[in-house]
């Protein structure tokens, strides 16, 4: 393989998409779904859409769960942030208080100081809070996301387990 061939294999084009072998290009949705397959938790399962289950798509709502919070962010990677604080918000407003805070603990052990732990408890404790408000009938885990940029725009792609329902 030339230098060329080498330098553009796996490179994002300006849509957003990545280019793979043999000019195939890839969605952002796409490309989640195929490194959420390689893992072994997600081998067996079936990944279906959230339209076929007559449920809003999880990247949209997400979007609007973070939608107060976007004006804080000036960069990819600061957004990149605040969609990760939000997904553990997500995800542990849907746990039992005890489950919860245990989570909650696990992310703290990762700060380098006090103030990031204080910082992080405010944010985290007010996301908490708007999940159980506004968006308590979804029980969705989220589990992965996919972020692309687009010009001046941000494409989320965001993959969650939903329970079964009950028979």
């Amino acid at each position: 393989m030339s230098k060329r061939n080498k330098k553009s294999k796996g490179k994002k084009s300006r849509r957003g998409k990545q280019n793979i072998p043999g000019n195939h290009v890839q969605s952002p949705l796409e490309q989640l779904k195929r490194r959420l397959a390689k893992q072994d938790i997600f081998k067996n399962m079936d990944m279906v859409p959230s339209e076929s289950l007559d449920m809003a798509k999880i990247s949209d709502v997400l979007s609007d769960f973070i939608e107060p919070y976007k004006h804080l962010t000036n960069t990819e990677e600061q957004y990149r942030k605040l969609i990760t604080i939000a997904i553990v918000a997500w995800n542990a407003a849907s746990e039992t208080p005890d489950q919860r805070a245990e989570m909650l603990e696990i992310v703290r052990k990762t700060m380098p100081d006090q103030q990031s732990i204080e910082d992080f408890d405010a944010i985290i404790a007010e996301l908490i809070e708007r999940k159980q408000i506004y968006f308590h009938k979804d029980k969705r885990m989220i589990v992965d996301y996919e972020l692309t940029v687009e010009g001046k725009a941000y494409r989320l792609s965001v993959a969650a387990f939903v329970e079964p329902p009950k028979e």
